[in-house]
């Protein structure tokens, strides 16, 4: 479940309970993508997960999927939502530069036009 720039891997019992939550955050100081869903070395199709309690505790958390293109989809649906977080991250800063560059240029103008009424004698 993503909402903002966590996305959250929750692991359910047969009873639909609940078990762990591996939240993944995407923004800055967070720990890499790859720290919190690490793939197996020698398989695509198992994981290890960094889960967190509410205490803010981890637990690594192993799981398997039996089909290769489920474990392709659970992998590429991760990696999808951080670069869309980086995306927006990436337009935002943009966005920020272009505000400021144009504040400059403002500043920078109104300073120039102000010099212009100034009386220096010869």
């Amino acid at each position: 479940i993503g909402k903002g720039q966590v996305l959250e891997i929750r692991l359910f019992d047969d009873s639909m309970q609940i078990v762990a939550k591996c939240p993944v955050r995407c923004n800055k100081g967070a720990p890499p993508v790859e720290v919190i869903v690490d793939a197996v070395v020698d398989s695509s199709r198992y994981f290890v997960l960094r889960c967190e309690d509410e205490k803010k505790r981890h637990a690594y958390v192993g799981i398997g999927f039996r089909e290769r293109d489920i474990a392709f989809n659970f992998k590429a649906c991760i990696f999808d939502f951080k670069a869309k977080i980086d995306r927006e991250n990436k337009a935002l800063a943009d966005a920020e530069n272009r505000r400021r560059r144009k504040k400059l240029q403002d500043e920078s103008a109104s300073s120039e036009n102000d010099h212009s009424d100034e009386y220096i004698p010869d």
